[in-house]
């Protein structure tokens, strides 16, 4: 099992994941259109912008949420609704609950009450769930919406899961700097609220909050935007993301990111399996995993999530 963490490494997550957040002038993007360098824009429900199209990173059932307040929020301020966007193939980890992730994320829109072909119109079946994959979808999108072809620069709001949204402007604005994003500031859900297995602390939230922070130190300007130098004294140090490898949070780290931590390849095997063994068990039944990666259990969480949303939504 990974080592369990004691109250001041749980303060460290909590600060690493918050460092994850992107603010205003946390990332400088080359524009393109313009042919200047500028800041890539961040917004929040009490500063909501005017923007072409709201894409929701598919793979976590919360940003379902922060959409849906978006959208409702959005349509009181400008009486109208931009258009809506989501990518995602399988996850890459244990957080899907059938369907690709696209799949979720529309068919929970619909639930909510968000008309159908509102939702539907740009659907689009994803090519990929790595980097490069997420990308040509986002371009095939936008290609295919008479809506936002047309435009040279569409402005594209962009919605994901609490600390991880720096490292997905850092890609994203790198990646696609034609088109402009606007990244939403997540706010972290209440410790007493968090029902995913992904963001809890006995489950994999400090693997992925681990994984999104290291990746926000690695590849600049091949895959992705250097944060700003301010931005860089709140990431963890390459000896404190490792500190939590060394004790087995290792769900969302990839191969080639222990490599660059140093590891072997026997090594980074073993690392690998025994995280997952213990996070989805092994069809034999030997090991069972967490109770609620069951995909049983993620539904009835899904549901319940579904419903908070709807009585907010009536407030």
């Amino acid at each position: 099992m990974a080592e369990e963490l004691n109250v001041f490494e749980k303060e460290e997550i909590l600060k690493i994941a918050k460092s994850g957040i992107c603010r205003q002038n946390d990332v400088l993007r080359y524009n393109s259109i313009s042919g200047r360098m500028e800041t890539a824009a961040t917004f929040d429900l009490d500063n909501l912008p005017r923007f072409d199209a709201l894409l929701v990173i598919g793979g976590y059932p919360r940003p379902i949420y922060h959409a849906a307040m978006i959208l409702r929020s959005y349509r009181k301020k400008y009486g109208m609704l931009p258009e809506f966007m989501t990518v995602g193939k399988h996850s890459i980890r244990g957080q899907i609950m059938g369907g690709t992730d696209a799949d979720v994320t529309e068919q929970a829109m619909i639930k909510l009450g968000f008309d159908r072909d509102y939702i539907l119109k740009n659907h689009l079946e994803p090519s990929g769930c790595e980097i490069n994959g997420l990308v040509e979808d986002i371009r095939t999108i936008v290609r295919r919406s008479f809506g936002l072809n047309w435009q040279d620069q569409p402005r594209i709001a962009v919605v994901s899961e609490y600390g991880v949204m720096l490292n997905l402007a850092q890609m994203l604005s790198f990646r696609i700097s034609d088109y402009e994003f606007l990244y939403y500031e997540t706010p972290q859900t209440p410790e007493e609220e968090r029902m995913f297995l992904y963001e809890r602390f006995d489950g994999y939230w400090v693997d992925l909050i681990i994984a999104a922070a290291f990746d926000s130190h690695r590849r600049w300007d091949s895959e992705r935007l250097a944060p700003s130098n301010s931005k860089m004294l709140e990431i963890p140090t390459f000896d404190t993301i490792r500190k939590y490898v060394e004790k087995g949070y290792v769900y969302y780290m990839s191969p080639s990111m222990l490599r660059d931590l140093g590891y072997s390849e026997a090594v980074i095997k073993e690392m690998l399996d025994k995280r997952r063994l213990e996070i989805e068990g092994d069809a034999s039944g030997d090991h069972l995993g967490m109770p609620d990666a069951r995909v049983e259990a993620k539904l009835e969480q899904f549901d319940v999530m579904i419903q908070r949303i709807r009585e907010q939504m009536q407030k």
